[in-house]
């Protein structure tokens, strides 16, 4: 309150008048306090009255009612400031005193406040040209005057009493609701002074399920699931849920009511089943907070607060293939799955989460089968990191989820996901062909195969397997050999199990019948290089001029001792089986590839003539997990023949190639005879006809076929020989081998190298000179007329020779049927004999 000024008191007034001033001015304060109060009272009762009665219609939020509470401050410091503080901030001076008291009591005139100006200058008078006796008359006049007036009547007293009840009044109102309905009281302070969250009474009262306190702790990214019951009161028509930051409505959405809600059914507290409502707020990213509002009821705010779930924030999968493949240990790139492994692998995980954690679980499942679970370590000192090991047994092909959980049992929000694709370590690959030889060979021959072995890993063994088939004729009464098995063997590829009606004692199965068996399915074709013929040729028979005269004298008894269908001899079949082990290999074994040529000795396994000799090639890894694993090759079929015969193929091939010789030796004569044409068409003309030059291409391109046939000759011809070698039908370095090497072969050789390219260039360097340049072209082919012709002499030349090996040859097949012509002369003369001799037993 601010002080009211006055004049200094005059030295010449009496007390009595100036304590009359200073009473005045008191009940002057007394009433604008009164009065100031009685306007704040008023006032405070009636934003009393206006906040209540909004609060209990509209159940004003905590930001509203804030809002309130600041427009009632402002509202009461308004009135407080034009009621109370502004007048008492008014100055009372004396003057203003005494003209207040002259105008209620007019009687004084203008005595009083005459004497107390001229008191102020009594002292002065002199100086202002009063007379002392007039001042002293005016101020004693005065006083007397004021001596006998009541000064408290300027204070009007009736709108003192007034303002002084209103007080009285107001503060009677508050301290009879304080007696009477204290909690209407209580709860507008609770919640308009106090701001709190005190309830109006309601007929609806709602809550939120399964919320405690003022707050919901929500993973963030979640959806968050509200369900709000009616715990008592009347079921509202609808609930509605707001929503919006800083506990303030911005936006509301209507819950959905579940089974079981009636509007205006009445609930009682006790009661079991509960009217509820629900709503879903989809993938919350932001805080804010909520309430529930039905009918008159409605919930405390609740905030929603955000918090992270665990995350891997680093994951780290080392994959550890098995022993046996040598491979080191790989770290898998996070996210680049399905991850490839070897069966037999170890897999280590190993990761860092985002949060504490409390335990960690990895699930693996596969499909049709029930996850299994593996419990992953946490580290002691940094619960955030961790770890484990899987077995070979537990790496396998499946998906893989890894789960974290955090000190508050909340789980990360999406496993961490990766798959395992097995990978099967192949069976070796196995590649073979055979080198210089055919489908035939002799007992005593050598087979040389080019293998080429090849393993993801390592081959650790290999070898030829081989099957052997034996057709025998036994005699009239010969009982077959007795097996081990019941039941006869059949045809098949050396590879296969036998079926279930064959049997074998261990190197082979007998049996005997009267008829041979049917024909076996046919086998694939033997392995032969691409130089050797594709088919085999039965050998050569004498012309029908050449039997000697023994055999004619004994063709008449051979026809009587033919047997009859009765006697026809019965047939046995046996098989043997074996390994021959690449014992030379020691040292490379353990390598992922070999290259080698193998020189098969067929001697060992002691084969006859007439048999079937079926092998293949066999290749074994190092698969120490699922087992080792064996390769094999195509299967290479080969025919067992005598001498004879395999030499009867080989000149019959041999005069093949010779004949296919002999046409390109008839089509180098007829190039020889079209170049000279050619060079005869064009001798002496500047330019060369574009027909001319088309012939001239073509005549190059004919020398260059013909370069390529013979190529393709020279390479029969050499593989013969070396089937002739590796057969061993002469020894090495024989004449054969020397006559066609370096007489045939070798020519051959050069020619295709040497001549044929350098008489096909000096044709196309004469197609290719540009007209006006004649003589140049004129001497080019006459060079290569020349050497057309020089060629197709090389030919006949290397003819010669080659019909010379023919006819050593002959020789050679013509010795062998004498000795075998011979040699059944002996046999019959031994079986006379045998007759003769039991017959005159017999007599």
């Amino acid at each position: 309150m601010s002080t009211i000024s006055h004049s200094e008191r005059p030295t010449n007034i009496p007390p009595s008048v100036t304590d009359k001033l200073a009473a005045l001015r008191r009940s002057i304060v007394g009433w604008l306090v009164v009065d100031g109060l009685a306007a704040l009272v008023i006032a405070a009762l009636g934003v009393f009255l206006v906040d209540v009665a909004v609060d209990w219609l509209f159940r004003m939020d905590l930001a509203q009612r804030q809002v309130c509470f600041v427009l009632m401050i402002a509202a009461l410091g308004y009135v407080a400031f034009r009621r109370l503080i502004k007048p008492l901030g008014q100055s009372f001076t004396d003057d203003i005193l005494v003209l207040q008291v002259e105008a209620r009591h007019r009687e004084l005139g203008q005595s009083l406040i005459s004497a107390l100006q001229f008191s102020r200058v009594e002292d002065q008078y002199e100086g202002l040209g009063m007379s002392r006796e007039m001042v002293r008359a005016t101020i004693d006049k005065g006083t007397r005057s004021a001596g006998a007036v009541n000064f408290s009547d300027v204070v009007e007293a009736n709108r003192f009493r007034r303002n002084l009840a209103k007080v009285v009044g107001v503060v009677a109102f508050f301290v009879a609701l304080g007696v009477f309905a204290p909690d209407v009281l209580r709860t507008w302070a609770n919640r308009n002074l106090a701001f709190g969250d005190a309830r109006w009474p309601q007929d609806t009262h709602l809550r939120m399920v399964d919320v405690e306190g003022t707050e919901i702790i929500l993973p963030a990214g979640d959806d968050l699931k509200v369900v709000v019951e009616v715990y008592e009161g009347i079921v509202p028509d609808s609930v509605e849920i707001q929503y919006g930051a800083g506990r303030s409505a911005r936006g509301e959405s209507e819950m959905m009511p579940l089974d079981g809600v009636v509007p205006g059914d009445l609930i009682s507290v006790d009661a079991e089943n509960k009217p509820s409502y629900e709503y879903t707020f989809k993938n919350v990213l932001e805080e804010f907070s909520i309430r529930a509002r039905g009918g008159d009821g409605d919930t405390p705010w609740v905030d929603v607060k955000l918090v992270d779930r665990p995350a891997v924030d680093e994951l780290v999968l080392e994959l550890t293939p098995p022993s046996y493949t040598r491979l080191k240990t790989a770290a898998l790139a996070r996210g680049q799955g399905p991850y490839e492994f070897y069966p037999g692998s170890k897999l280590t995980i190993r990761g860092t989460a985002s949060k504490t954690l409390k335990s960690a679980t990895l699930r693996i499942a596969r499909r049709g089968r029930p996850p299994e679970t593996v419990s992953v370590a946490i580290d002691a000192d940094d619960r955030s990191q961790f770890s484990v090991s899987l077995s070979p047994d537990q790496v396998m092909a499946a998906n893989y989820e890894l789960e974290v959980v955090d000190d508050v049992d909340r789980r990360s929000r999406r496993p961490e996901a990766f798959a395992l694709k097995a990978v099967s370590d192949r069976i070796p690959s196995v590649g073979a062909k055979l080198d210089g030889i055919s489908s035939m060979i002799v007992p005593q021959a050598r087979v040389p195969i080019v293998i080429a072995m090849s393993d993801d890993f390592a081959i650790t063994k290999s070898g030829v397997a081989f099957r052997v088939k034996t057709t025998t004729e036994l005699a009239p009464g010969e009982t077959p050999p007795a097996t081990d098995g019941d039941e006869p063997p059949v045809e098949g590829d050396a590879n296969d199990a036998p079926p279930a009606d064959a049997g074998t004692n261990g190197d082979g199965a007998l049996f005997a019948q009267d008829d041979p068996p049917a024909d076996p399915p046919a086998d694939p074709p033997a392995e032969t290089p691409a130089e050797a013929p594709a088919e085999d040729a039965p050998a050569e028979t004498p012309p029908a001029d050449e039997p000697s005269a023994d055999d004619a004298e004994n063709a008449g008894d051979a026809e009587t001792d033919a047997p009859t269908e009765d006697d026809a001899p019965a047939i046995a079949f046996a098989e043997r089986s074996g390994e021959i082990a690449h014992d030379e290999l020691r040292d490379r074994y353990g390598a992922d590839k070999i290259e080698f040529r193998f020189p098969m000795e067929v001697g060992p396994i002691e084969l006859a003539v007439g048999d079937d000799f079926e092998f293949h090639v066999e290749a074994t890894d190092n698969d120490t997990v699922s087992g080792p694993k064996t390769g094999k090759s195509h299967r290479f079929q080969l025919r067992v023949v005598t001498e004879e015969e395999l030499r009867s193929d080989l000149l019959r091939r041999e005069k093949d190639q010779r004949k296919q010789f002999e046409d390109l030796i008839i089509g180098q004569d007829d190039l020889v005879t079209e170049t000279k044409a050619l060079s005869s068409e064009v001798r002496g003309r500047p330019e060369t006809p574009p027909e001319s030059r088309a012939s001239l291409l073509k005549a190059q391109k004919r020398q260059h076929q013909i370069g390529e046939r013979c190529r393709t000759i020279a390479n029969w011809l050499d593989q013969i020989v070396l089937e002739a070698e590796n057969n061993r039908l002469e020894g090495p370095e024989g004449r054969y081998q020397r006559e066609m090497r370096g007489k045939v072969i070798g020519p051959l050789v050069r020619l295709v190298e040497v001549s044929i390219p350098a008489a096909a260039q000096l044709v196309d360097n004469a197609r290719r000179l540009p007209d006006g340049d004649g003589i140049e072209r004129d001497k080019l082919l006459d060079a290569a007329v020349a050497a057309e012709t020089r060629i197709a002499a090389e030919m006949r030349t290397i003819l010669r020779y080659m019909v010379k090996a023919e006819g050593y040859q002959e020789a050679i097949n013509l010795a062998y049927r004498i000795l075998d012509v011979q040699g059944n002369l002996n046999e019959a003369t031994k079986r006379m004999l045998r007759e003769l001799i039991e017959g005159s037993g017999d007599q």
